[in-house]
């Protein structure tokens, strides 16, 4: 085993290595930190290499018990050619995705390119006004739909389907559209709190407050920890990019007290009954009996379950299970077209891995990462696959930067393709179009709004 985790772990080192020298090229070339491109090699990186390191470190790792998760895709070892062929896989295509962005990216930053020094406050606070009230428009939806207490009475999974099962089929693309917003929401307080931006009226200071309450009413409601992490996420590149190695190993020391507090929050969700309290024990004593507390606390904090996944999808697709020859693939093209009108639509990749994975759990969804769709459909073609995925992103940062393009949208990019690195191709690509959806209307009502103030001002100077 030894031969094999010290292979792994310099095929993981030349991948780290890599990316991260790509991610500051790229931060060169556009002029900005956060772009679509970048977000996918960043969410490659903490999605996928960083749990992989973890699991490579100590050999052999299974998921804790209380995960309930099938020893079929859910424990690894390295002791086979199988299994380091499973750690080499995502971090060849690494290492091949980062030299192909710098080796064809001939293209210098854009002078249109909106700055976060030069973007005005006033803008970011309508922004997060916007936002915020668009987020909140949901949670008035549901208490329409399920009434006050079935808001609170009723598991989030539960909620999410009546409520669907009342609106119908359009409900799914709404609900897709609301997390689309709540990247946007995100990202303007990312860059509220990044930037020379600063609250300087109660005014600013309550809109400010209002966001970051609706974040926390999201991840309440909805029990999603997501939109939090994708801020930490965005942190953890930002700091990787500027080469701020000792805030990240600082950043690094947090995730074993992060990990129980995510873990709590998992557990009391699908628990609620239990309580919080009992929830927070249930999971510190766990965490502290736990013998690979470390590589353990890497994996909750990075979703790390989906590289398990992943790893299993390597391992079994081409061998157990039939290659899906880009079945699942085919989706992104069907995206507009209802499941009413064309019944065989192809399902989602994460039901069919659940369903191959975890086939005695209903309902269940399994993300294998981006990786792990490829591969299920294509095996090791899935290497190209991705570097042409990636050629499409550079072709669209590319335009983005000549043409100009707000910060905001920029991280709200950059965030859903950290998404993309963590789930199946056609929720992300629904999510990306959705972000310009969201962003579009926001813009719309923003310039409105301006234009009225400058007319009230036109008023008031004569």
């Amino acid at each position: 085993m030894l031969a094999f985790q010290l292979l792994a772990l310099a095929a993981m080192a030349l991948a780290w290595q890599q990316a991260s020298v790509t991610l500051r090229f790229l931060a060169r070339r556009t002029g900005e930190s956060f772009n679509p491109t970048a977000g996918l090699i960043a969410g490659s990186l903490y999605f996928i290499l960083l749990p992989l390191t973890a699991i490579a470190l100590v050999g052999e790792y299974s998921l804790p018990s209380h995960h309930n998760a099938s020893d079929r895709w859910a424990t690894f070892s390295l002791d086979t050619a199988d299994g380091l062929l499973s750690i080499l896989y995502p971090s060849i295509t690494i290492i091949l995705t980062s030299l192909f962005i710098r080796f064809s990216s001939h293209w210098r930053s854009s002078k249109k390119q909106t700055s976060r020094e030069t973007e005005p406050a006033s803008q970011t606070i309508r922004y997060l006004l916007i936002f915020s009230l668009i987020a909140l428009a949901k949670w008035l939806l549901y208490i329409l739909v399920l009434g006050w207490e079935g808001l609170f009475l009723a598991g989030w999974l539960e909620r999410t389907e009546h409520v669907g099962g009342a609106l119908g089929e359009v409900f799914w693309l709404i609900l897709k559209f609301w997390q689309g917003n709540s990247l946007l929401l995100t990202s303007s307080l990312i860059m509220w709190l990044q930037g020379p931006i600063r609250t300087t009226t109660p005014k600013q200071a309550g809109i400010v407050a209002l966001a970051g309450a609706t974040i926390l009413i999201e991840v309440f409601l909805s029990g999603n920890r997501i939109f939090v992490a994708l801020m930490l996420i965005t942190y953890f590149s930002h700091l990787l990019i500027k080469q701020k190695y000792l805030a990240l190993l600082l950043v690094a020391l947090s995730f074993p007290g992060l990990s129980i507090l995510s873990g709590t929050w998992a557990y009391y969700r699908i628990n609620s009954d239990v309580g919080l309290g009992a929830s927070l024990a249930h999971i510190s004593e766990i965490a502290i009996s736990d013998p690979n507390m470390i590589p353990t606390s890497v994996i909750e904090m990075t979703e790390g379950a989906n590289s398990l996944a992943l790893m299993a999808i390597t391992r079994d697709f081409g061998n157990e299970e039939e290659l899906l020859l880009g079945h699942t693939l085919i989706k992104v093209f069907l995206l507009p077209v209802p499941r009413s009108i064309y019944p065989n639509k192809p399902e989602n990749f994460n039901l069919i891995a659940a369903a191959i994975y975890e086939p005695n759990i209903p309902g269940f969804s399994l993300n294998t990462t981006i990786f792990g769709e490829l591969f299920a459909n294509l095996s090791y073609g899935a290497a190209p696959a991705l570097i042409f995925i990636t050629w499409l992103l550079l072709l669209y940062s590319r335009s983005m930067a000549r043409s100009g393009f707000h910060p905001i949208k920029a991280i709200a990019l950059f965030q859903a393709m950290l998404w993309m690195a963590r789930t199946n191709l056609s929720d992300s690509i629904l999510l990306f179009a959705t972000v310009l959806v969201a962003f579009s209307i926001a813009q719309k009502i923003q310039t409105r709004s301006q234009r009225r103030i400058q007319k009230n001002h036109l008023i008031e100077a004569h």
